[in-house]
């Protein structure tokens, strides 16, 4: 029962993933595709250069959102976090997410970076420490990546991201404060340890091209 039940999750989470706000929201909004305009890069950044900063809230939002959502619904029917088997399916829907924006299936398997989906699926396992990485990676990335073209969609995104495993494990040591449910600061097992850390290197192969040849990138 298991392996069907995780067998429906991924392929669920996949086709939500494979949902690009950017996309859709260029063709309902701008009467055009998002991946013909601007770096032709469909994420939240390009949306904001060409339609605006509410729209690419919007977008961004949105594929936070696609990511975090089926994950919350399968968590409280299927899968529980506090066993190694349900974090291992919880981990594999959001690396389906991600895998769906970045290739979806609905648009001819042409996405973006997957960045914000990355987010919203670390959200989903640490929000606070995701929190503290924002804190720590913006004004970091912001000055070490001042001169990179779509610093902020991708280079400080990115950054964030990185710091996260790190700053999971330091919180780990420091701390262990409950929130909520299984939300904590600080005090978390491994098994989401390593669920965090295998999501980060999962999104950093998949965009190693673009972090070692820049200028591949879009343009």
């Amino acid at each position: 029962m298991y392996l069907i039940e995780l067998a429906g999750a991924v392929i669920l989470a996949y086709l939500a993933g494979s949902l690009n706000t950017a996309i859709l929201v260029s063709r309902i909004v701008g009467g055009e595709d998002i991946r013909t305009l601007g770096n032709r890069n469909p994420g939240t950044t390009n949306i904001g250069r060409t339609l605006g900063r509410g729209w690419a809230a919007a977008v961004f939002f949105g594929d936070v959102g696609k990511a975090v959502v089926p994950m919350v619904i399968a968590e409280r029917l299927f899968f529980s976090a506090e066993t190694a088997a349900g974090m291992a399916a919880l981990t594999s829907m959001g690396m389906s997410a991600m895998l769906g924006h970045i290739k979806p299936i609905y648009f001819h398997f042409k996405g973006g970076g997957g960045l914000a989906t990355t987010l919203g699926v670390i959200a989903f396992f640490v929000p606070f420490e995701l929190v503290l990485s924002m804190l720590i990676g913006f004004p970091l990335g912001m000055l070490f990546f001042k001169n990179k073209k779509y610093k902020l969609g991708r280079w400080v995104a990115m950054l964030i991201i990185l710091m996260n495993p790190a700053i999971c494990l330091l919180t780990t040591v420091l701390l262990d404060i409950s929130v909520a449910g299984r939300i904590k600061i600080g005090g978390h097992p491994w098994r989401l340890l390593i669920a965090v850390t295998v999501l980060v290197a999962f999104i950093v192969l998949i965009n190693i091209k673009t972090v070692l040849h820049p200028a591949h990138e879009k343009r």
